[in-house]
């Protein structure tokens, strides 16, 4: 198998949540003459590092020693690259209990902070200072008035989807908790010992949420609810039995969209809802009015600190009912609270994570056995043959049967995007950054 060879290689892991961000970021260091190369993880991420060989490799998370173990696998080709967390998530619980900070390893790169408050945890679980990047929240690039014209509009996302425009938008954020199996739970309840209470409320919160829905379109019909499932469970979650009877029961008025960045969504609804969503914060730059959905109550020590006391919250059907008919709201409320955790500004963060990688020296000598090497190997082997029996109808209904969300994932083309859909993103990005080149 051939090597090839790039300047920077950005790996990406929902592209829902990534692929416009890892589009910015390919388009400024092409810009500079360098180049970049976007992968991503599925199915199959264990292949990725025997095909490349890079100076600079952006990564989407590392929280332990264990995923270092794969991540070390890419200097077998690279000894020296640099490594840049990106950390496309941030924020999971109260800030003394974040399990998204790094541990061992995983401290030893460069770490890529939205804000103060991420800053300060990393320095705290002990990141060295000087390996801090705070650059803000990429994906709030894509917000900024000279860049509106990236999101799809109104208009485009209607027709594609038959969606009525003229009525308006009520958008949920979904989280997963419903479909996390005993495995997931107790891996996330090594860091974050009160995960099952809060899975439980939300997933509580999910049912009202699905029955209000339900009850508000067996008598009006001037509403559009779009469910927006995680992006880790999206192809679940709209297989699921109550997501297909509002469908079917509500074909005109109920739609359950994985399609396209969130972005997209968020600026075209007129109201969005969430239990428990960190996506808060581009409603808030995008002014859309943003409730919480807790018709349960969630523990203070669970919450996201910036939602504790937050006063927009629907506890029932009479405030649900109030909140799609009128959206009395003040976006001051959640920018003053979320301006310690992001850091918003006119500047263009993929610039800065760019122009600063390139500027990186190799901070620390990471090194990889032999054996983290062998064990990755044959992860994707075994990955191939799930992925290549899966092509016989017998075996791919046994997986999809049998299987977790891991075997689904090798077996299916989710998550997955082509070098074609990179080149429109980036032209169009051209168009908007350079409008003499349109034609």
């Amino acid at each position: 198998m051939s090597i090839k060879y790039v300047n920077i290689l950005i790996i990406i892991e929902h592209t829902a949540r990534e692929f416009e961000s890892a589009c910015l970021l390919k388009y400024q260091y092409e810009a500079l003459g360098y180049t970049a190369e976007i992968v991503g993880i599925y199915p199959n991420k264990e292949m990725i590092p025997s095909r490349y060989k890079a100076d600079i490799i952006l990564i989407p998370w590392a929280y332990s020693d264990k995923d270092m173990q794969f991540f070390k696998c890419f200097l077998r080709n690279s000894p020296d690259a640099i490594f840049i967390n990106l950390h496309h998530e941030q924020y999971s619980g109260q800030d003394d209990q974040n399990i998204c900070l790094p541990k061992g390893e995983s401290r030893l790169m460069y770490h890529i902070s939205w804000g103060k408050k991420f800053t300060d945890s990393l320095i705290a679980c002990g990141c060295a200072k000087e390996s801090i990047l705070e650059f803000g929240n990429i994906k709030l690039d894509i917000y900024k008035k000279n860049m509106s014209g990236l999101f799809w509009s109104k208009d485009f996302l209607s027709r594609q989807y038959n969606i009525d425009a003229t009525k308006r938008w009520v958008l949920f954020i979904a989280n997963g908790f419903h479909l996390m199996d005993d495995r997931k739970l107790e891996s996330i309840a090594e860091k974050d010992p009160g995960i099952s209470k809060k899975a439980s409320t939300g997933i509580k919160c999910r049912e009202d949420f699905l029955s209000f829905v339900h009850k508000y379109l067996s008598t009006s019909n001037d509403v559009v609810f779009i469910y927006r499932p995680h992006p880790y469970f999206a192809m679940l979650d709209i297989q699921s039995d109550d997501i297909k009877k509002l469908l079917l029961e509500h074909k005109h008025n109920f739609f359950a969209i994985s399609d396209y960045a969130i972005g997209n969504w968020i600026v075209n609804a007129d109201l969005c809802l969430s239990f428990h969503s960190t996506s808060a914060i581009e409603c808030c730059v995008s002014g859309v009015p943003y409730y919480l959905f807790r018709t349960q109550t969630l523990p203070e020590n669970q919450d996201y600190s910036f939602f504790v006391g937050y006063p927009y919250v629907i506890k029932s059907y009479a405030d649900f009912c109030s909140a799609v008919s009128t959206s009395q709201y003040s976006n001051d409320e959640l920018m003053a609270r979320l301006k310690d955790y992001y850091s918003i500004n006119d500047e263009m963060t993929y610039v800065k994570i760019a122009l600063k990688s390139l500027a990186c020296d190799n901070l620390y000598k990471l090194n990889v056995s032999t054996t983290d090497l062998i064990k990755n190997n044959i992860k994707a082997y075994l990955k191939a043959a799930i992925f290549n029996l899966s092509k016989i109808e017998f075996f791919y209904k046994v997986f999809e049967k049998y299987g977790d969300d891991r075997w689904l994932r090798i077996i299916s083309n989710s998550d997955t995007f082509t070098n074609n859909a990179v080149n429109k993103f980036i032209k169009r990005l051209k168009n908007i950054n350079h409008p003499t080149a349109m034609n």
